[in-house]
């Protein structure tokens, strides 16, 4: 008499091997991942940013952070993170002729979208400044994140920066919101900078997207095998009581 719950050489349902390693990315940060294999800095960056220089008002006015941690190996990433979504915000008002100059500098620094960097403190400050003032600091930044990339001073091996996703202030320097401003145009004024908290949200959002994208098909694929076994247990005993 056979008490197994199948019959002998049954195979599993398709698919089964995959439940570990659905399990295993569940378990895996998905939001804290920034981990470069190659440098993704071109080498062009800084002619690109003078010729943007060149065509800017240079009192337009843009926001940048003030009071980001010192950290000497994640501040220059979290900078041009925030510096990267000016560039954005300055690209949505560009005129004709100054947005493809625009376009060209934001498309530098776009790396930073894959590191999913966040404020879930909501600890970050931000202050006013000039346009030159924050293109001379985004190439300063460029040319210090350079270093520390793959194939740079003789590493070959990947880089991870995944302990800067989480962006860390200066201890108690907690800043209010500056005063918003509107923007129509580059050559005159800025974009109305969005609030601190509402952008937190959205990286949030986004960071626990992933999992939950894969949460929902393991959870259905489990309960598939859990039917799948439960049949299965039913032939057998149907089995047993006719022998």
């Amino acid at each position: 008499m056979n008490w197994s719950h199948a019959p002998p050489g049954a195979l599993p349902p398709p698919g089964a091997s995959v439940v570990p390693l659905l399990l295993l990315l569940v378990l895996v940060p998905l939001g804290r991942s920034c981990i470069f294999v190659f440098d993704p800095l071109s080498t062009t960056f800084t002619g690109h940013i003078n010729k943007l220089t060149q065509h800017l008002l240079l009192d337009y006015p843009v926001l940048v952070p003030m009071n980001l941690e010192a950290d000497s190996w994640c501040a220059e990433l979290w900078t041009i993170h925030f510096l990267a979504a000016e560039l954005g915000r300055m690209l949505e008002v560009a005129g004709v002729n100054l947005k493809p100059l625009v376009e060209k500098v934001a498309w530098q620094v776009n790396f930073t979208k894959n590191c999913n960097i966040s404020d879930p403190e909501g600890c970050v400050g931000l202050e006013r400044a000039n346009v030159s003032q924050m293109l001379s600091a985004l190439n300063g930044h460029m040319e210090a994140l350079k270093s520390k990339m793959p194939n740079q001073g003789g590493r070959d091996e990947p880089v991870s920066f995944s302990n800067c996703t989480h962006i860390r202030c200066q201890p108690g320097s907690l800043a209010p919101l500056p005063a918003q401003v509107s923007l129509t145009h580059p050559s005159s004024s800025v974009q109305k900078q969005p609030g601190t908290q509402a952008s937190r949200a959205g990286s949030l959002h986004r960071s626990h997207l992933p999992t939950f994208l894969v949460l929902v098909p393991l959870l259905g694929y489990l309960g598939f095998i859990s039917l799948w076994q439960h049949q299965r247990r039913l032939r057998s005993q149907g089995t047993q009581e006719s022998e």
